[in-house]
Protein backbone atom coordinates (compact mmCIF):
# COMPACT_ATOMS: atom_id res chain seq x y z
CA UNK A 1 0.00 0.00 0.00
CA UNK A 2 1.47 3.38 -0.90
CA UNK A 3 0.08 6.55 0.56
CA UNK A 4 1.28 10.48 0.30
CA UNK A 5 1.57 13.44 2.45
CA UNK A 6 3.20 16.71 2.43
CA UNK A 7 6.10 17.54 4.45
CA UNK A 8 6.78 21.22 5.37
CA UNK A 9 10.09 22.04 6.73
CA UNK A 10 10.88 24.95 9.15
CA UNK A 11 14.45 26.59 10.05
CA UNK A 12 14.29 28.83 13.03
CA UNK A 13 16.47 32.23 13.21
CA UNK A 14 20.32 31.94 13.92
CA UNK A 15 20.65 32.45 17.72
CA UNK A 16 24.83 32.47 19.24
CA UNK A 17 24.32 31.06 21.98
CA UNK A 18 22.99 27.73 22.61
CA UNK A 19 21.08 29.25 25.84
CA UNK A 20 19.05 30.71 23.15
CA UNK A 21 17.94 27.67 20.83
CA UNK A 22 14.18 27.78 22.26
CA UNK A 23 13.70 31.57 20.80
CA UNK A 24 14.95 29.94 17.08
CA UNK A 25 12.50 27.10 17.79
CA UNK A 26 9.82 29.39 18.46
CA UNK A 27 10.37 31.09 15.64
CA UNK A 28 10.12 28.13 13.45
CA UNK A 29 6.93 27.04 14.93
CA UNK A 30 4.95 30.29 14.73
CA UNK A 31 6.13 30.44 11.21
CA UNK A 32 4.58 27.03 10.55
CA UNK A 33 1.49 28.10 12.71
CA UNK A 34 1.07 31.62 10.08
CA UNK A 35 2.19 29.73 6.70
CA UNK A 36 -0.36 29.64 3.88
CA UNK A 37 1.39 29.96 0.89
CA UNK A 38 2.30 26.09 0.00
CA UNK A 39 6.11 26.70 0.23
CA UNK A 40 7.77 23.09 1.88
CA UNK A 41 10.97 24.79 3.44
CA UNK A 42 10.59 28.05 5.40
CA UNK A 43 13.24 30.07 6.86
CA UNK A 44 12.83 32.49 9.60
CA UNK A 45 14.51 35.62 9.92
CA UNK A 46 14.95 37.67 12.89
CA UNK A 47 12.94 40.30 12.87
CA UNK A 48 13.93 43.85 14.81
CA UNK A 49 9.78 44.08 15.91
CA UNK A 50 9.83 40.42 16.53
CA UNK A 51 8.15 39.70 19.80
CA UNK A 52 10.59 38.12 22.82
CA UNK A 53 9.39 35.39 24.57
CA UNK A 54 7.95 35.03 27.97
CA UNK A 55 10.60 36.23 30.35
CA UNK A 56 10.63 33.93 32.70
CA UNK A 57 14.34 35.05 34.56
CA UNK A 58 12.49 37.04 37.39
CA UNK A 59 10.33 33.57 38.34
CA UNK A 60 13.77 31.12 38.11
CA UNK A 61 15.05 31.46 41.32
CA UNK A 62 11.69 31.18 43.26
CA UNK A 63 11.54 28.14 41.03
CA UNK A 64 14.85 26.58 41.39
CA UNK A 65 14.59 27.01 45.36
CA UNK A 66 11.10 25.12 45.16
CA UNK A 67 12.29 21.88 42.92
CA UNK A 68 15.63 22.08 45.25
CA UNK A 69 13.40 22.17 48.74
CA UNK A 70 10.74 19.95 47.79
CA UNK A 71 8.29 22.98 49.02
CA UNK A 72 5.13 22.61 47.41
CA UNK A 73 3.62 25.66 48.85
CA UNK A 74 6.14 27.89 47.29
CA UNK A 75 6.26 26.04 44.19
CA UNK A 76 2.33 26.29 43.88
CA UNK A 77 2.88 30.25 44.45
CA UNK A 78 5.26 30.90 41.86
CA UNK A 79 3.63 28.84 39.24
CA UNK A 80 0.66 30.89 40.00
CA UNK A 81 2.14 34.12 39.66
CA UNK A 82 3.26 32.42 36.45
CA UNK A 83 -0.02 31.56 35.04
CA UNK A 84 -1.49 34.74 36.01
CA UNK A 85 1.09 37.15 33.98
CA UNK A 86 1.01 34.58 31.09
CA UNK A 87 -2.84 35.85 30.64
CA UNK A 88 -2.39 39.59 31.84
CA UNK A 89 0.17 40.10 29.32
CA UNK A 90 -1.66 38.17 26.76
CA UNK A 91 0.98 35.93 25.81
CA UNK A 92 0.12 34.24 22.43
CA UNK A 93 -0.39 30.19 22.99
CA UNK A 94 2.90 29.41 21.14
CA UNK A 95 4.94 31.64 23.30
CA UNK A 96 3.01 30.45 26.45
CA UNK A 97 3.45 26.47 25.49
CA UNK A 98 7.21 27.47 25.48
CA UNK A 99 6.89 28.83 28.97
CA UNK A 100 5.04 25.98 30.64
CA UNK A 101 7.21 23.39 28.39
CA UNK A 102 10.18 24.81 30.31
CA UNK A 103 8.78 24.89 33.86
CA UNK A 104 7.85 21.00 32.69
CA UNK A 105 11.80 20.53 32.18
CA UNK A 106 12.59 21.95 35.50
CA UNK A 107 10.16 19.76 37.36
CA UNK A 108 11.73 16.83 35.45
CA UNK A 109 15.04 17.81 36.02
CA UNK A 110 15.22 19.05 39.06
CA UNK A 111 12.92 16.79 41.34
CA UNK A 112 14.22 13.33 42.44
CA UNK A 113 13.00 10.72 39.90
CA UNK A 114 11.13 13.91 38.29
CA UNK A 115 9.93 12.21 34.95
CA UNK A 116 7.65 9.94 37.17
CA UNK A 117 6.71 12.22 39.45
CA UNK A 118 5.30 14.35 36.72
CA UNK A 119 3.38 11.38 35.31
CA UNK A 120 1.84 10.58 37.92
CA UNK A 121 0.94 14.33 38.56
CA UNK A 122 -0.75 13.73 34.70
CA UNK A 123 -2.02 10.18 35.35
CA UNK A 124 -5.68 11.14 34.48
CA UNK A 125 -5.24 12.75 31.41
CA UNK A 126 -4.87 10.47 28.21
CA UNK A 127 -1.65 11.97 26.83
CA UNK A 128 0.09 12.63 30.33
CA UNK A 129 2.02 15.48 30.62
CA UNK A 130 2.70 15.92 27.37
CA UNK A 131 -0.37 17.37 25.97
CA UNK A 132 1.22 20.23 26.51
CA UNK A 133 2.16 20.38 22.80
CA UNK A 134 -1.71 19.99 21.64
CA UNK A 135 -2.93 23.20 23.46
CA UNK A 136 -3.46 26.41 21.31
CA UNK A 137 -4.48 28.75 23.81
CA UNK A 138 -2.72 30.55 26.26
CA UNK A 139 -5.31 30.05 29.12
CA UNK A 140 -4.73 26.31 28.56
CA UNK A 141 -1.55 26.68 29.40
CA UNK A 142 -2.03 28.42 32.39
CA UNK A 143 -4.33 25.92 33.25
CA UNK A 144 -1.93 22.64 32.64
CA UNK A 145 0.66 24.73 35.05
CA UNK A 146 -1.26 24.87 37.64
CA UNK A 147 -2.25 20.96 37.34
CA UNK A 148 1.42 20.36 37.42
CA UNK A 149 1.83 21.96 40.77
CA UNK A 150 -1.71 20.62 42.40
CA UNK A 151 -0.22 17.18 40.87
CA UNK A 152 3.12 17.69 42.58
CA UNK A 153 2.01 18.69 45.90
CA UNK A 154 1.17 16.11 47.67
CA UNK A 155 4.20 13.70 46.14
CA UNK A 156 6.12 16.56 46.85
CA UNK A 157 5.42 16.43 50.74
CA UNK A 158 5.27 12.64 51.25
CA UNK A 159 8.88 12.60 49.80
CA UNK A 160 10.56 15.62 51.30
CA UNK A 161 11.93 14.05 54.42
CA UNK A 162 13.41 10.67 53.32
CA UNK A 163 15.05 12.91 50.22
CA UNK A 164 16.53 15.41 52.60
CA UNK A 165 18.25 12.76 54.64
CA UNK A 166 19.14 10.61 51.64
CA UNK A 167 20.95 13.62 49.75
CA UNK A 168 23.09 14.55 53.00
CA UNK A 169 23.86 10.38 53.42
CA UNK A 170 25.00 10.64 49.95
CA UNK A 171 27.24 13.61 50.94
CA UNK A 172 28.69 12.29 53.74
CA UNK A 173 29.54 9.40 51.81
CA UNK A 174 30.90 11.87 49.01
CA UNK A 175 33.15 13.51 51.46
CA UNK A 176 34.37 9.89 52.90
CA UNK A 177 35.40 8.74 49.32
CA UNK A 178 37.29 11.79 48.81
CA UNK A 179 38.77 12.97 52.45
CA UNK A 180 42.08 13.13 50.40
CA UNK A 181 40.97 16.12 48.47
CA UNK A 182 40.93 19.47 49.58
CA UNK A 183 36.69 19.95 49.69
CA UNK A 184 34.48 23.01 49.78
CA UNK A 185 31.23 23.54 49.80
CA UNK A 186 30.70 25.44 46.89
CA UNK A 187 32.04 22.62 44.51
CA UNK A 188 30.05 19.93 46.52
CA UNK A 189 26.74 21.98 46.17
CA UNK A 190 27.41 22.55 42.32
CA UNK A 191 28.12 18.60 41.72
CA UNK A 192 24.68 18.03 43.67
CA UNK A 193 22.79 20.38 42.00
CA UNK A 194 21.94 22.49 44.77
CA UNK A 195 22.47 26.49 45.94
CA UNK A 196 25.62 27.08 48.19
CA UNK A 197 23.59 28.83 50.70
CA UNK A 198 19.88 25.80 50.69
CA UNK A 199 22.83 23.01 51.08
CA UNK A 200 24.48 24.61 54.01
CA UNK A 201 21.55 24.50 55.71
CA UNK A 202 20.43 21.68 54.28
CA UNK A 203 24.22 19.45 55.56
CA UNK A 204 23.90 21.58 59.29
CA UNK A 205 20.33 19.99 59.91
CA UNK A 206 20.62 16.45 59.13
CA UNK A 207 24.49 16.25 59.95
CA UNK A 208 24.12 18.29 63.29
CA UNK A 209 27.82 19.63 62.50
CA UNK A 210 28.91 22.14 59.49
CA UNK A 211 30.02 21.20 56.52
CA UNK A 212 33.26 22.35 57.39
CA UNK A 213 33.61 20.44 60.59
CA UNK A 214 32.41 17.32 58.84
CA UNK A 215 34.80 17.37 56.84
CA UNK A 216 37.41 17.86 59.12
CA UNK A 217 36.48 15.49 61.46
CA UNK A 218 36.55 12.94 58.31
CA UNK A 219 39.96 13.80 57.28
CA UNK A 220 41.05 13.43 60.76
CA UNK A 221 39.62 10.36 61.47
CA UNK A 222 41.17 9.10 57.94
CA UNK A 223 44.33 10.16 59.10
CA UNK A 224 44.26 8.56 62.43
CA UNK A 225 43.87 5.33 60.53
CA UNK A 226 46.47 6.30 58.64
CA UNK A 227 48.73 6.34 61.32
CA UNK A 228 47.52 3.21 62.97
CA UNK A 229 47.84 0.98 59.87
CA UNK A 230 51.69 1.94 59.41
CA UNK A 231 54.97 3.80 59.89
CA UNK A 232 54.15 7.44 58.71
CA UNK A 233 55.82 10.84 59.09
CA UNK A 234 53.41 13.36 60.29
CA UNK A 235 54.27 15.42 57.49
CA UNK A 236 53.45 12.34 54.83
CA UNK A 237 49.97 12.20 56.99
CA UNK A 238 49.50 16.19 56.40
CA UNK A 239 50.11 15.39 52.27
CA UNK A 240 48.08 12.46 51.98
CA UNK A 241 45.01 14.49 53.41
CA UNK A 242 45.87 17.72 51.92
CA UNK A 243 46.29 20.11 54.48
CA UNK A 244 48.86 23.34 53.45
CA UNK A 245 51.32 22.30 56.02
CA UNK A 246 51.67 19.69 58.51
CA UNK A 247 51.74 22.61 61.26
CA UNK A 248 48.06 23.20 60.14
CA UNK A 249 47.45 19.87 60.55
CA UNK A 250 49.02 19.66 63.79
CA UNK A 251 46.75 22.29 65.01
CA UNK A 252 43.34 20.53 63.77
CA UNK A 253 44.66 17.07 64.49
CA UNK A 254 44.82 18.91 68.50
CA UNK A 255 41.88 20.92 68.07
CA UNK A 256 39.81 17.72 67.09
CA UNK A 257 41.23 14.95 69.49
CA UNK A 258 42.76 17.10 72.21
CA UNK A 259 46.24 16.04 71.33
CA UNK A 260 48.85 16.34 68.90
CA UNK A 261 49.57 14.34 66.11
CA UNK A 262 52.98 13.52 68.01
CA UNK A 263 50.78 12.60 70.91
CA UNK A 264 48.72 10.10 69.48
CA UNK A 265 51.56 8.47 67.47
CA UNK A 266 53.42 7.70 71.03
CA UNK A 267 49.88 6.51 71.94
CA UNK A 268 50.15 3.92 69.38
CA UNK A 269 53.47 3.14 70.21
CA UNK A 270 52.80 1.88 73.88
CA UNK A 271 49.92 0.11 72.84
CA UNK A 272 52.21 -1.92 70.30
CA UNK A 273 54.41 -2.40 73.29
Amino acid sequence: NYFSLQLVCCVGHTVQDPYHLNESFLSARQLMAGSSDGKTILIAERQSNENASFNLDPFKIRLTRAFEELDAEKLAEVIEDIAKELQVQNIPALQAVETASNILYMAITLLPDGQNLVQSAFAKESQGYRQIYSFGTTAQCSTYLRQLAGGLADQLQSRKQDYRAKVVANIQQYIKEHVTRKLNLGEVALLFGFSQNYLSSLFSKYSGCSFVEYTTNAKIAAAKEMMAKGDYKIYEVADTFDFESSFYFSKVFKKVEGISPRQYLQHLQRKRS
